[in-house]
Parts: structure tokens; sequence; C-alpha cells
């Protein structure tokens, strides 16, 4: 446990570092000057040490005038000195109406570098001034931002970081800025302007727009990231919520540097850029909500994540439908709820949920953590209070990392646990393999014993059968030598009983033999090939006696032609077949009906065709139970009717299955049955 204190602290102190770093790349190459009575002389080691200097300091300030170098120079005396930077929104300032401290003034400020510098190339590099300015050196008109005036009616509002390049022909460089603020809530020059060798201004001005295009693709990258892994793992949508929160972080920053934007979109609206760069940090923070609430729904109250959504989307509302300089005035209500908000997800949900040892708690609390304090650091930042860097996309980053972290710390468990799962897997699947050897052992044992049960029992059968048939054809000699004599009728009727029930005795065994034959693969088949069509009508002719011998009527279909077939059969073993399936027919139909239909169809199966023969009666019919147990040997319990031995059916379906084909029946009680089988058909 003391581990993991120990590395979540240093997580989180490594944050911390980073972000004071970043504040350190950003601001390191920067000195403070400490202008007095709006001058100051520049040395040479202040200019030559790579280092840019900030104009801090008295400048003069004529307030609701635009004046001209000229003009400044023709004022006896200087009307206000102003620390700079110095927001017009200040509790000190009073040269504006307490009201409203909107508009307008001319700052200025005079330096004086070294004579051995006269002639190289200076720059000017000017952070944010609201809401729009002009520049002079020296009197000359240089690049500015916006456009200024003495009315919010005409003024149109910027604010985009800008540089300026000057030659100097002597020691004296004048500065006047024109500056209007009727459209942001700061107004004048409320952050820094540098001052040094061009080099120096373009590396710093470079490096701030690079440090600020890697962010943006950092958080891009992020996104993509986070989008490709919700494509792949659709059923997560914690990944489409981290994704929104990338690319609205990447948003955000974009619409804050409007350089940028201005690349892109020149004629865009300003005032439409301020509403994306406020309410896109509200959207952040909905996408958070809803990232908590799927990752952590023990710990978040669905109702206090509802209403916060609600919060914000009315503060988004107020944001796109009222002008600039009335939401920017409203910063810190727009601060304090967004602090409020992360106070509770950070000290109720967080804290709870690391104290339930939920999965990456931890690292989410400090990512948190680390995003207060890039939102306190900016508000404190943007109202001047302390000088430092915007944080808040750097501060999204961090949570963006922190997320990371925390799926590679789940990834690194499931990775862990999957690990573990196949280790036993593998052992199971060895255990499994031994126990597989072993009871494939046991069941070849088991079979071969059964074959060898098998092969005794039928030829038990075929013994059985051949010693029952001596005795039984010598009884039945005698008894037909008896019935020649004379005989009273009433022996002569127990003469023919007993005659029948050899008959039946004869049959039994004979197939008995016949099926243990079958079995044992013992009975002989005569195969030939034979014409399908002449079989079929030789057949028919068989069938058609035999039914009218029964005292039964007949029907016959064939809607096929056969010419171009032929059946490889054992004929005699197929009438066998036909013969019992006709003998069961009349014996079901008695007292029911007197119609028999034969009919002959062609089936396919694959590549391979078929001859589909089927009786059909009109007697009992076969119950569904019954109708699975018809083929098997003895069954002969057809709705009370139990005559027969119950082997007819059992030796043909092995006669057709020797030939290659199936047997089958379709039966419904009361309706009778059809019995059919189906033999290979060649092609001639």
């Amino acid at each position: 446990m003391q581990k993991v204190l120990k590395s979540n602290f240093l997580i989180m102190a490594i944050c911390l570092f980073g972000l004071a770093g970043a504040m350190f790349i950003l601001n390191n190459d920067k000195v403070n000057l400490t202008i007095e009575n709006g001058y100051h002389s520049v040395t040479a080691e202040q200019l030559g040490n790579q280092s840019l200097l900030s104009l801090t300091g008295e400048w003069s300030f004529y307030p609701n005038q635009f004046l001209t170098t000229e003009a400044i120079w023709k004022e006896k005396e200087v009307t206000t000195l102003v620390n700079l930077p110095h927001s017009w929104r200040d509790e000190d300032v009073t040269y504006f109406k307490q009201s409203d401290r909107y508009g307008y003034g001319t700052y200025h400020l005079q330096l004086e570098i070294p004579e051995q510098l006269v002639g190289q190339s200076f720059g000017l590099y000017l952070e944010r001034i609201g809401s729009a300015y002009r520049l002079f050196v020296n009197g000359i008109e240089q690049e500015g931002v916006g456009v200024v005036s003495q009315s919010a009616q005409h003024e149109q509002a910027s604010l985009t970081r800008n540089a300026v390049f000057i030659q100097p022909q002597d020691e004296k460089i004048d500065l006047v800025v024109h500056v209007s603020s009727h459209s942001f809530r700061e107004g004048g020059i409320y952050q820094n302007i540098y001052f040094g060798l061009e080099q120096f201004v373009l590396n710093s001005y470079l490096k701030d727009l690079a440090l600020e295009a890697v962010l943006i693709g950092a958080l891009l990258a992020i996104s993509l990231y986070h989008f490709i892994v919700l494509r792949i793992r659709g059923n997560d949508l914690s990944n489409l919520y981290i994704s929104l929160v990338g690319v609205l972080g990447a948003i955000r920053t974009w619409v804050y540097n409007e350089e940028f934007v201005f690349l892109l979109f020149p004629e865009i609206d300003w005032q439409v850029m301020m509403k994306i760069e406020y309410i896109t940090p509200l959207l952040i923070f909905i996408a958070l909500i809803l990232y908590l609430k799927k990752n952590y729904q023990a710990e978040v109250n669905g109702t206090v994540a509802n209403l916060s959504i609600m919060l914000i989307v009315v503060v988004s509302t107020f944001i796109l439908f009222t002008p600039t300089r009335v939401f920017t005035n409203l910063i810190n209500i727009h601060v304090l709820i967004m602090v409020l908000l992360l106070g509770y997800y950070i000290f109720y949900v967080g804290i709870i949920a690391t104290f339930r040892k939920r999965p990456g708690s931890v690292i989410y609390l400090i990512g948190l953590m680390i995003g207060v304090v890039g939102i306190i650091n900016d508000t404190l930042f943007v109202t001047n209070v302390i000088d430092t860097v915007n944080l808040f996309s750097y501060s999204i980053f961090s949570f963006l990392i922190f997320r990371a972290m925390i799926s590679s710390y789940r990834y690194g468990l499931t990775f862990e646990r999957n690990e573990q799962l196949n280790s036993e897997l593998i052992q199971l699947t060895a255990n499994l393999e031994d126990k597989v050897v072993e009871r494939t052992s046991e069941l070849l044992m088991m079979n071969k014993e059964l074959n060898s049960l098998q092969r005794q029992r039928g030829e038990l059968l075929t013994n059985i059968a051949h010693d029952l048939g001596a005795p039984l054809f010598g009884i039945q000699t005698h008894l037909h030598l008896m019935k020649k004599t004379d005989l009273s009728q009433d022996a002569s009727e127990r003469l023919q009983a007993l005659d029948e029930k050899l008959l039946y005795m004869k049959r039994l065994i004979n197939d008995l033999f016949d099926l243990s034959k079958l079995e044992l693969k013992h009975l002989s088949f005569y195969y030939e090939r034979v014409p399908a069509e002449g079989w079929v009508q030789n057949n028919n002719r068989k069938c058609q006696q035999s039914i009218l011998d029964q005292g039964m009527e007949w029907e016959y279909k064939k809607e096929l032609d056969l010419e171009d077939y032929t059946l490889f059969i054992d004929q005699t073993r197929i009438e066998q077949v036909i013969e019992n399936y006709l003998q069961n027919a009349v014996k079901f139909s008695r007292g029911k009906g007197y119609l028999l239909k034969i009919s002959y169809e062609l089936e396919s199966s694959q590549s391979n065709q078929f001859l589909k023969v089927s009786i059909r009666d009109f007697g009992v019919g076969i119950s569904g139970d019954d109708q699975v147990h018809v083929f098997e040997r003895f069954f002969s319990n057809r709705e009370g009717v139990t005559e027969g031995t119950g082997l007819g059916l059992a030796i043909s379906k092995a006669i057709i299955e020797q030939h290659g084909g199936t047997v089958g029946v379709v039966s419904q009680l009361g309706e009778g049955s059809t019995f059919y089988f189906t033999l290979p058909l060649e092609l001639n």
C-alpha cells in the first residue's frame, strides 16, 4: 500500500512539475524592465543575452483620445501614468466610467537604444491587447490588430498576437499605441509587449505558435486513437467521451490562438470565435461527466450528473445568445461553476472511488486536480492577478494522458488476468488431453468388447435359427401327413391352428436368421444392373397381383421418365422389402380401408439421384412417438395390433441401407401411413 501511495504522489509531482515546466518554457526567455515616467534606456547587455525585454512599468496614457506622435509631444504634461500590463477593469482605474469601463485611449513610451545598435533590426512582440489597436513607431504606422474606434458600432475586435519588426535610424524609439475596447471584458494593454533584437523576437513568436500547434496535434492524435479504439470496441462509450474531450480541447486551443483560425477562415466573425472559446470548455465538462458516469456508476449520483449537464447547457445557451461584452464579463461565474462541479467530482466521486479501490481511481483523481490547477491559473491569468500563461489546454492534455494511464493500467490487469487464464487453460487442456486419451482407450476397449458380443450374439441367433429349423420342418411334415387322414372336424381345426403357428415360428426363425446375417455382413447379395423403367413396370405388376390377392384395391402413380436410369440392386432382396411393406399395409388397413397406393418419384441429394418408392395405406396410422421406433427390431405395438414378428421392417431397413438408400414413414393417426424407401440411380 505504501508503494502505491508513493507512486501516486510521484505521478502527481511529475505532473505539477510538468505544468510548471510549461510555464518556464514559455517565459524563460523574457526579462521584465522597470519603466519610469514613460521612458527607458535599454543597454547593449540587456539586448544581447538572447532575451526579450518585457516593457513593464509606467507608460504615458491619454484616455478618451487618439493622439499622433506630434500631438503627444505638443502636450505640456502627461495626464496619466499607468503600470503595464494593466486592465481597464481593475479597481484602481479612475479614467473611465465606473459603470462600464469601456472606452479608448493612447499609450506612449519612449525607448533609447545604444548608439552602436542603431541600424540593426529590432522587433516588438505584442500579446493580446483588448480589443483592437493601432501601432506607431517613430510616427510611422505599423501592423495593428482589428479596427479601433471611439464607438462600439465601428470597432472590429480581435485578440491576435502580433510581431512587428523595425530598423531605427537613431537612438530614440517612440512607441504610440491607440487602443479601443468596446467588445471584450478586458480593455487596454492587459498583456505584455516585448522588445528585442529581430532574431530573438521571431524565435519567441514562432516558439509560442509551435507549442500551441504541437498541443493541438497531440490532442487530435489522442482523440483519433480513442476513436479508433471505439470503432474496434464499439461497446465501450467511454472512448467516445474521451475522444470528444480531445477534439473539443483541440478546437478550444485553436480558437484561443486566433492567428490559426484566420489562416483558414480570414473572414470569420470574431464574436463567433469568442463564443466557441467559451462554450468548448463547458462541452468538455459534459463529456467528462458522461465519462465518469459511465466508468464510476456506483460513485456518481445520476441526479447530480443530470443537473450538472442541465446547468452547463443553460450557461452555454446564455453564451450563445448574448453579446461578447456581456458573457465575457461573467467569467468569474463561469469559472465558479466549473470549479464547483470539479470539486464534487474530485472530493466526492474521486475520493470515494479511491477508498473503494476502484481501478485507476487515484490516477483519475490526480488528473482532475491538475485540471482544477489549470482552471484556477487561467482565471487568475486572464484577470491579471498573476503573470503566467494559459494552461487550460495543457491541463486537458494532462487529463487525457492520465486517462491513457488508466487504460494502460486496466489493460495491464486484463492482460495479467488473460495470462493467468491462459496458463490455467493450458493446464486444463493438458489434463483434458490425458483424460481424452484415457477415455478413448476405455471406449476402444468397450467398443471391441461390444463388437465381440455383437458377433457372438449374431452367431448365436444364426445357430438357434438353424437348430430350430430342422425339428420344425419335421413337425410340419408330420402335421401335413396327419391332415391327410380321416379326422374329426374339431381335430382338423386344431391341426390347422397348429400349422399356422408353425408357419409363424418358421417365419420368425427365418427373419432372425436373415437379420443376424445382415448384422454380421454374412448375408449374400446378388447385385445386378437393371433398367429402372423395366424394374418399375415389373414391380408394379407383382404388387398389383399381390394386392388383388389380398382382396384390396390399388392405385399406381408414376409421373417420371426413367429410361435414362439404371438400378444396381439385388432384385430378390428388394422384392422382400416391398413384400414387407405390402403385408404391413394390408394388415393395418383391415376394417379401415381397402385401397393401397404405390408411387414412384425422383429425389436429389447433392449430386446424386434416387428413386423413391412409396406405399400408402388408409388404415389406423401411427402415433408420432411410435414413428421413431417402427424400424427397430421386435417393435410391433401399433394401436393394439400385435401381429407379426416385429422384424420385417428392421430387415427392410438393413437391406435398403446395404443398397445405399434410406427408409422412412409419414403417418397420422386415423388417416393411414406412407412407408417409403429410396434406391440410388445411375445414368445409362
